[in-house]
C-alpha cells in the first residue's frame, strides 16, 4: 500500500536512518563493548521510533539503504517541490530579522546580515572546542574558519556604517557618490559570504563524512551538547549530540549558501 509522507514524518525519518548508518559502522568497527552496548540500546529505540513513523514501510530487512529507497517510491518526486518550498518558507520564518542598520531597507541584505548573526549565535558555538573534539588538522582548519567569520562580522559592521552615513547625506552630488560607495561594498560583501559558505560547508561535509568512517577526525561525536548559560547565549542546539549539530549547521550553512547564489557576480566582478 503506497504512502505519502508528510514534511514532518520524512524529515524525522530521514534523520534517523543517517544516525543508524553512522551507528552500524561503530558498531562494527568499535573496540569498546560499553560503546557499542549504548548504541545497540540507541539503534533499537530509533528503529521503534521508524515504524511508528513508517507504518506502510517493510522492516524484514533492517537495513537503512533499504528503507531509504523504500522512502524514495513512496514520497513521488511530484511532491517534493513543493515540500522543498515549503522547508525552506519554514526556515525563513525562524529566522530572527536583524536589520544591519536602522537606515536599511534592503530586505536581502537585512536578511543575510539575519543569517550570519543566527550562526554567530547558535551554530559557531557548538562548535567550539569546548564541545567539539577535533583532531589537529581539522581543529587548525576550524581556527581558520573562525577568523574568517570575524572578518565578515567586520565587513557587516562597515556596510551597516556605510549605509548610515549615506542616510545622513545631504547634497545631492554626496549623496550619490554614497550610494555607489554603498551598493559596490553591498555586492563585495555578499561574494565574501557565498566564499565563505562554500569553505565552511565543505569543511562540515568532509568532517562528517570522515566521522562516518572513523572517530579520530571527531572524537566526541556522540557527546551531548550543554550549554553554559552563564557565558553562552546559545541554547537551539542544547542537548543534541556534537554529531547532529554539525548535521544541522551543515544543513542551515548549505541553506545559506543556496540563497546567495551569485556565481554570475564572480563573472562580471569588473563591473562593480
Amino acid at each position: 500500500m503506497s504512502h505519502v509522507l508528510d514534511e514532518n514524518e520524512r524529515n524525522e525519518a530521514e534523520k534517523i536512518l543517517k544516525y543508524l548508518k553512522s551507528m552500524d559502522l561503530v558498531l562494527r568497527t568499535s573496540p569498546n563493548p560499553e560503546q557499542k552496548e549504548r548504541v545497540r540500546k540507541d539503534m533499537t529505540r530509533y528503529w521503534t521510533r521508524l515504524r511508528v513513523i513508517l507504518p506502510y514501510v517493510n522492516f524484514s530487512d533492517q537495513n537503512p539503504d533499504k528503507i531509504i529507497s523504500q522512502l524514495a517510491t513512496d514520497f513521488p518526486e511530484a511532491e517534493q517541490e513543493p515540500s522543498l518550498k515549503r522547508k525552506t518558507k519554514d526556515i525563513l520564518n525562524h529566522i530572527p530579522l536583524q536589520k544591519i542598520s536602522p537606515s536599511c531597507n534592503d530586505r536581502e541584505i537585512n536578511l543575510l546580515h539575519s543569517m550570519i548573526s543566527l550562526i554567530e549565535k547558535e551554530y559557531w558555538p557548538s562548535i567550539y572546542e569546548k564541545h567539539c573534539k577535533l583532531d589537529f588538522s581539522h581543529g587548525a582548519a576550524r581556527g581558520r574558519l573562525k577568523i574568517n567569520f570575524e572578518n565578515i562580522l567586520r565587513s557587516f559592521h562597515v556596510l551597516a556604517q556605510i549605509i548610515e552615513d549615506h542616510s545622513s547625506q545631504g547634497q545631492k552630488n554626496i549623496h550619490n557618490q554614497s550610494l555607489k560607495t554603498r551598493d559596490r561594498y553591498m555586492r563585495s560583501l555578499i561574494i565574501q559570504v557565498n566564499d565563505y559558505m562554500h569553505e565552511l560547508t565543505s569543511f562540515l561535509r568532509n568532517l562528517l563524512e570522515l566521522a562516518d568512517e572513523n572517530r579520530l577526525a571527531l572524537q566526541n561525536a556522540d557527546n551531548i551538547i550543554r550549554f553554559n548559560e552563564k557565558f553562552e547565549q546559545a541554547s537551539m542546539l542544547e542537548g543534541v549530540t556534537v554529531e547532529n549539530a554539525l548535521r544541522q549547521f551543515l544543513e542551515f550553512g548549505t541553506f545559506v549558501l543556496n540563497h546567495t547564489k551569485l556565481p554570475e557576480l564572480r563573472k562580471n566582478k569588473k563591473s562593480f
